[in-house]
């Protein structure tokens, strides 16, 4: 099976796109009960487990681990894959997925990319912890957005004064008056602690004492 695609400098293109749709569709049979896989960027390298969605954009951001063209750490088997001369090792890792970004910055690319389909099957026989499952969600989405950020910074201009992250961002976002007021709610979703009931301790609706809301 031809996997070039794994080296093309250009991580826009439609061909790397391709590559990186079969190799999702490989990972999915992998989850744990978390709907996390190892991931094969060059910064991973198959050592961390992530969301598709973050892997999806680390192999644009990292590239995919050159050495990695049997996906045996994702189900494959070593004989459902011809050897087709690319790179034996692991030493051979290269740091090529920021060069010719002039191409591919395309609509119709761009849904390849995004359109991955529900990153996991939670059911209820899992032993996943639901609160767990969405404190784990939400570090991935920051950290996606954090990686999103340093490949922004990359490829723009020297000197741009793209934020490092996303607390940088929500800071940016109220300095210009886009922030948000944080209100109390009730813990069971009853009512919320504006207006008339903004100063008050406990639910008008069940009495149960307010609780704050943290992003």
């Amino acid at each position: 099976m031809d996997r070039h695609w794994i080296n093309i400098p250009n991580k826009l293109s439609a061909e790397y796109a391709a590559g990186m749709n079969e190799f999702i569709s490989v990972a999915r049979h992998s989850m744990d009960s978390n709907g996390m896989v190892l991931c094969p960027c060059c910064r991973c390298v198959n050592k961390k487990s992530q969301y598709m969605h973050v892997i999806k954009l680390h192999l644009i951001i990292h590239g995919f681990l050159s050495s990695y063209t049997r996906w045996y750490h994702h189900g494959e088997q070593i004989e459902e894959v011809e050897d087709e001369g690319l790179f034996d090792t692991e030493d051979n890792v290269e740091d090529s997925n920021h060069d010719d970004l002039d191409a591919g910055l395309h609509d119709d690319i761009g849904s390849k990319y995004f359109d991955i389909g529900p990153t996991s099957d939670f059911n209820d026989e899992s032993p996943f912890n639901v609160d767990d499952k969405y404190d784990a969600l939400f570090e991935s989405l920051h950290k996606s957005f954090d990686d999103l950020l340093e490949f922004l910074r990359e490829i723009l201009p020297e000197g741009n004064h793209c934020p490092m992250n996303y607390y940088q961002t929500r800071k940016l976002l109220c300095e210009v008056g886009l922030g948000y007021e944080q209100i109390d709610v009730c813990q069971y979703d009853c009512a919320l602690f504006y207006g008339e009931y903004e100063n008050a301790v406990s639910c008008p609706v069940c009495s149960v004492l307010s609780i704050s809301v943290d992003d």
